[in-house]
């Protein structure tokens, strides 16, 4: 690198404005993907669209796993395989099972209530959930002005479902 030229993290700068596109991705992603898996329920079953999601990414990810596999070292350090299973916990399964209670409940939820309501409601658990995350798990300072946007979030998505 060249003496007085500074990289700049991808997380600053424009890149950060690059990085707040996952977020949206990922919420247009949960719509949809919980509305499409309760089109599929029409022609086949919940549990049937359940395991093909299963299928479909486990297919996905051991493309993925393959690909990083053999990628290797010219990946950055978080993306290389790493496997040891001595550092397993029981824990681990957790995110997967609530990726099934995802896929499961959410089609559900939609058929029962619409699309609209089923997100409300999640949006307002998720922010509540990443408030007690933020304290418990990464140690954050949990101010009165993030309280007070939580509030407002949860508020806001509140009365987008209000007849």
């Amino acid at each position: 690198m060249t003496k007085g030229i500074r990289r700049r993290p991808l997380t600053e700068g424009i890149f950060m404005y690059l990085f707040l596109l996952f977020p949206v991705l990922f919420g247009f992603c949960s719509v949809l993907q919980g509305g499409l898996n309760r089109r599929i329920v029409q022609y086949w079953s919940l549990p049937t669209a359940v395991l093909f999601n299963g299928l479909v990414l486990l297919s996905s990810a051991s493309l993925f796993f393959a690909l990083f596999y053999y990628l290797g070292d010219r990946l950055p350090e978080s993306l290389r395989i790493k496997w040891d299973w001595g550092v397993w916990r029981p824990w681990f399964v957790l995110p997967g099972l609530m990726g099934l209670a995802l896929v499961f409940g959410i089609p559900w939820s939609i058929s029962q209530w619409g699309a609209l309501k089923t997100f409300v409601v999640i949006i307002a658990s998720q922010v509540v959930m990443s408030m007690i995350w933020d304290v418990a798990v990464e140690g954050l300072a949990l101010s009165y002005l993030r309280m007070g946007g939580a509030v407002l979030t949860v508020l806001g998505a509140v009365l987008a479902s209000l007849k």
